[in-house]
């Protein structure tokens, strides 16, 4: 038996002791289950929340800025937290890490995220 023979067979016996047989993996462990917070919101240098209210074309704006993670579920927990600003008021920026709500909510928003975070 060769020296790389007898490697590979050592290292298959650790891998096999390592991890379970495929035979014995069901389709419900497969399943991956979503952390409960896969998202953060650092705070600013200076310790506060980085939640503004911007104007646009007479319109105001709750801005979320600097969110880590899933935006989306920010905003899916902020519309459950929030029940009173409809749905549609709320738009995701996945690629920027932002948040935009329609309306002045910054007390609001400020308050359940410093519970949080």
């Amino acid at each position: 038996m060769s020296a790389a023979a007898s490697v590979s067979a050592a290292a298959a016996a650790r891998l096999a002791r390592a991890l379970p047989a495929l035979d014995s993996i069901s389709a419900a462990q497969l399943t991956i289950k979503p952390k409960l917070a896969s998202y953060h919101v650092p705070r600013t240098h200076l310790g506060n929340l980085p939640v503004y209210k911007t104007y646009r074309s007479q319109a105001v704006y709750t801005d979320i800025k600097r969110v880590q993670g899933n935006v989306v579920q920010l905003r899916n927990d902020l519309q459950q937290l929030l029940p009173h600003v409809d749905r549609s008021n709320f738009n995701c920026h996945t690629i920027s890490g932002s948040l935009r709500i329609k309306g002045d909510h910054t007390l609001a928003v400020k308050e359940l995220l410093a519970q949080k975070f």
